[in-house]
């Protein structure tokens, strides 16, 4: 499993399988992502997950994924 932080109109956290990235992010309708953190087992990767959504979302607005936007690409860098 993987942590990810991505960008989908604002900073959110998640997790997925490895095996779906970056289908997961593109689902989302992020528009950049990065891996933070790889874990042998989902429960590990909940508890990191658990830990950033202190700082980050975990939720996907998906009324702003309706919107046309341009990427500002040092929005990840800045997180």
């Amino acid at each position: 499993h993987v942590v990810y932080l991505s960008d989908t109109g604002k900073i959110k956290v998640g997790v997925t399988r490895s095996d779906q990235v970056p289908v997961r992010w593109i689902d989302q309708g992020a528009v950049q992502a990065v891996v933070i953190a790889r874990t042998p087992y989902r429960q590990l990767a909940g508890l990191i997950e658990v830990e950033l959504k202190k700082s980050f979302s975990d939720k996907t607005n998906w009324r702003a994924m309706l919107k046309p936007q341009l990427p500002d690409r040092d929005t990840l860098l800045a997180a």
